[in-house]
């Protein structure tokens, strides 16, 4: 992937106009409300930030996995969905200050949660199990790491070739 050629404020400043990808399928931060509006902190965020500069904003619905693509490609000017700092992108794209923190967590059933009560969590212990990650997140490139250390380390817990399985979940 080559590096992006982000427009100049000025240029953006002269259309008149900031045209910012985005994937509104992750509250609060960016998602799409029951009237249709896209909305959330990173919606807030941009929506100043135009008004500070000026310009109109238009949101561009974007699957997660086109954002980067997108940006790099100049189909819009910026990106608004929470997007991870990580070293291999930021060779890529810039990023702005960050503006929030996150952790990625570990949900199980009720009925289940008696399994894992008092026990550090690990690949080992995960296996065989299925989890739900947002494509080309960083979740998902952890859930990729993990099944690669089990199968190097042979610790299958599951008849599948695949011992923590991602499920990728799409825009609705």
């Amino acid at each position: 992937m080559a590096q992006a050629q982000a427009d100049t404020l000025s240029d953006i400043k002269s259309s008149g106009k900031i045209t910012v990808g985005i994937d509104p399928t992750f509250p609060p931060y960016e998602y799409t409300n029951d009237s249709g509006e896209i909305t959330g902190y990173s919606v807030a965020i941009m929506q100043s930030f135009a008004k500070d500069l000026g310009v109109k904003l238009e949101f561009q619905k974007t699957a997660f996995s086109g954002i980067l693509p997108g940006l790099i490609s100049g189909s819009f000017n910026a990106e608004g969905s929470s997007l991870n700092v990580t070293a291999e992108r930021a060779k890529k794209v810039l990023f702005t200050v960050p503006y929030s923190k996150t952790v990625n967590g570990v949900l199980v059933r009720e009925s289940e949660a008696g399994t894992f009560s008092g026990k550090t969590l690990s690949p080992e212990s995960l296996s065989g199990l299925r989890g739900a990650v947002k494509t080309s997140s960083v979740p998902e490139q952890l859930l990729k790491g993990f099944n690669e250390q089990l199968k190097k380390e042979g610790k299958n817990r599951s008849p599948s070739s695949t011992w923590i399985h991602s499920i990728k979940l799409s825009a609705p």
